[in-house]
């Protein structure tokens, strides 16, 4: 069927329902202006080649005077309308007017919720950008290869830490620079983008008798450490990981941990705790 079919339907209805996808009732009207309005709000542009996969968030009902069903339709991340008589789900043109409509007739709880969400989502996306740029000032790799990682055919981990030997000639030097980008970014434990797990495999590379010359240098800052606290907490670090922590110095994993204590991110605060003490 065509996206005005859709329309013509809905016009034979006398009474709408619509509800939460829990089955929540938020309005019965059989009000003709607000039924046109209605229809309105849920006018849509064209069926996409795609269908949600989840239940959507609101479903409307259309009843006619006999009290037989016209259409249910669901709606979709202020985004698309589903409906079974299109081959899959169509676009709104006013993803939005559905919630100003029950906004209107004293319902506000699904506008501001997804004006929350759309405010959740925008700083999120602002400190995703801000992690990357820091990821890229901390990186130990020229800008190219940095662009090359992110790229879709990425370099490998012998490939990277041969072009940082190309800068950095000590194995010390080279842990050095790769603590400080593994402590860049988000610092997140997990949930982090997957290019911020690349220094901490190229530190898995290293002997750790280099990365704890490297922790006891004059250079090594506390965002060294917390480079060390995050590539040695994360699953999978190291071949031999409690092997390679009990060998560092006593003062080095107290500041390990003291470091670790510090991470915004509680998991790396329990398991720094756990694991490096």
């Amino acid at each position: 069927m065509t996206v005005h079919q859709l329309d013509s339907r809905l016009a034979g209805a006398s009474t709408a329902v619509v509800r939460e996808v829990s089955g929540e009732v938020l309005i019965t009207t059989s009000e003709p202006g607000s039924l046109a309005e209605l229809r309105r709000a849920l006018a849509v542009t064209r069926v996409l080649d795609m269908v949600c996969v989840c239940a959507g968030e609101y479903r409307v009902e259309f009843v006619d005077d006999g009290g037989e069903r016209v259409a249910t339709v669901g709606h979709h991340h202020a985004y698309s309308l589903r409906w079974k008589g299109f081959s899959a789900d169509a676009e709104l043109r006013d993803g939005t007017a559905l919630l100003r409509w029950l906004s209107d007739r004293g319902i506000p709880h699904p506008l501001d919720r997804f004006h929350a969400e759309q405010a959740r989502q925008a700083a999120a996306r602002a400190a995703s950008e801000v992690a990357e740029r820091s990821w890229r000032a901390a990186a130990a790799v020229p800008g190219e290869v940095v662009d090359a990682i992110l790229g879709s055919d990425p370099p490998t981990t012998a490939e990277l830490l041969q072009q940082v030997r190309g800068v950095h000639r000590t194995d010390s030097a080279v842990a050095l620079a790769l603590l400080a980008w593994c402590g860049s970014g988000t610092g997140r434990y997990s949930g982090y983008p997957s290019h911020e797990g690349v220094p901490s495999r190229l530190l898995a590379e290293l002997p750790i008798a280099a990365i704890a010359e490297a922790l006891a240098g004059p250079e090594a800052t506390d965002e060294h450490f917390a480079g060390a606290v995050r590539h040695l907490t994360g699953w999978q670090a190291r071949k031999r990981l409690t092997r390679d922590i009990g060998r560092l110095p006593t003062e080095i994993r107290a500041r390990l941990v003291a470091v670790g204590q510090q991470a915004p991110d509680p998991a790396i605060r329990s398991r720094s705790a756990a694991q490096l003490a």
